[in-house]
Parts: structure tokens; C-alpha cells; sequence
């Protein structure tokens, strides 16, 4: 087989890749879409807001060509709500050749009623991949399984506050997705991209954490929640 053939079967195997790459992402956002409007919520297929101050901490601080897509907004709970596929890059080289890996995230957030300190948990191989996220200090808990399973960050005092062992309960039982309380958002992330069951266990887990927050947190931040809002100790 010559080199002109071989050349010419290379470019037909790269472009049929790419239509086939195309096809299925063509194929998502119409999924995406329709789970959008059954659920209520709007799509859009690029990005329109971008994620403001949420660039500075993993995984959205890291990489290049960092790129937010395939967005859902709608509400959850009388949250406001967005959920989207995330990516960057990143770029290594030996000196001769550089290498490029793309890495994938689906991301939800729910906008809380104030403004709280940052917190962050996640399993443990999660949060080791994304390093010391914050620079704050692990947090032990009562919960030996919980600290087993989980990585805590953030101020000791307000993570015993927030995580209540009702919540440390709904976690354990639940998926395994990371989340952070970032200022007035709750962000929650797995790695790779999100299909609708995945968004909806995303969301489970979210709008636990949020609703377990004890009533006597809101107030010390500056919330009066309604009666019945926030677990026990309000």
C-alpha cells in the first residue's frame, strides 16, 4: 500500500471520527433538551454567564481552554438552579513533544438564600485528584465512617454545624459527588459528562445538604428562614 493511499485512508478514518463525535453530541444536547422542557427548565447549548468567581477553585482553577457548555437553568425547591457540562485542558511537554488531555466534568449549583463560609466534601479519591482545594485543613467528625469515606474542608466549627449526622447519613447512603458551599452558591461535580440520571442524583444530593442546614445557621448569616426550614437545632 503506498504512502499516498495510506495517507488518504488516515485522513478518511480522522474524518469519519469527527462526524461520528459530532453526531453524538448533536444526539446529547436534543436529549439534554428534552429533559430540560420536561422538567420545566431551560437549555442552552453554549454558555452565557459563565461561573464568575467559581474559576479560582478546583476543578475550574486548573487547565487552559476551559469551556462551559450544554446548560440547564430552572428551579429546585424555590433555588434557583444550573447545571452544565464543564472542561479544560491540560498541557504537558518533555521538552520534545507535548501531550493534551481533556478532562470532563458535569456540574450542578443551587443558589442559597445567603451568603455562608466555604466548605467542601467529597470522597476522598475525588478531592485528592483536585489537591488542597481552598488550602484549608481536613475536618475529623464524629462519624468514623463518614471520615472514612469523606474529605471535609473548611472551618472546623461551621462543618460540625452543617454536616448534622442526619446529613452525614443521606451522604453515606448516597452518590459520591464532591460539592462545595462557594459564597451563595452550592456546587456540586462528578468527573466525566453528566447523563439525566446522573443531573438528578447530583441535584438529590444538593438539595439534602441544603435543606439539612440547621435553621440557627441561616440566622447567624444574616437569614431568617420560614418555620419547618432547617433541621433540628433552629
Amino acid at each position: 500500500m503506498t504512502p499516498v493511499v495510506l495517507l488518504l485512508l488516515g485522513a478518511l478514518g480522522a474524518g469519519l471520527l469527527a462526524w461520528f463525535q459530532h453526531r453524538r453530541a448533536e444526539q446529547r444536547r436534543a436529549a439534554l433538551a428534552a429533559f430540560a422542557a420536561a422538567n420545566g427548565w431551560s437549555f442552552e447549548p453554549g454558555d452565557s454567564e459563565g461561573i464568575g468567581g467559581w474559576w479560582s477553585d478546583p476543578p475550574f482553577g486548573i487547565g487552559h481552554s476551559r469551556r462551559v457548555t450544554n446548560v440547564l437553568r430552572g428551579v429546585v425547591d424555590d433555588r434557583p438552579m444550573r447545571t452544565f457540562d464543564y472542561r479544560y485542558k491540560i498541557t504537558t511537554s518533555n521538552g520534545k513533544t507535548s501531550t493534551t488531555r481533556t478532562y470532563h466534568f458535569g456540574v450542578t449549583a443551587l443558589r442559597l438564600p445567603a451568603h455562608l463560609p466555604n466548605l467542601e466534601v467529597g470522597p476522598e479519591n475525588v478531592l485528592t485528584r483536585l489537591g488542597n482545594a481552598l488550602g484549608l485543613d481536613d475536618v475529623e467528625l464524629e462519624s468514623e465512617d463518614f471520615n472514612r469515606s469523606f474529605r471535609v474542608r473548611g472551618s472546623a466549627r461551621f462543618a460540625h454545624d452543617v454536616l448534622t449526622p442526619r446529613t452525614m447519613e443521606q451522604l453515606l447512603r448516597g452518590c459520591c459527588t464532591g460539592w462545595r458551599v462557594s459564597g451563595s452558591d452550592l456546587i456540586g461535580w462528578d468527573e466525566g459528562r453528566s447523563d439525566e440520571v446522573e443531573i438528578l442524583a447530583r441535584i438529590d444530593t444538593l438539595r439534602r445538604v441544603a435543606d439539612g442546614i440547621p435553621a440557627f445557621v441561616w440566622r447567624d448569616h444574616g437569614y431568617d428562614p420560614p418555620r419547618g426550614i432547617g433541621s433540628a437545632g433552629g
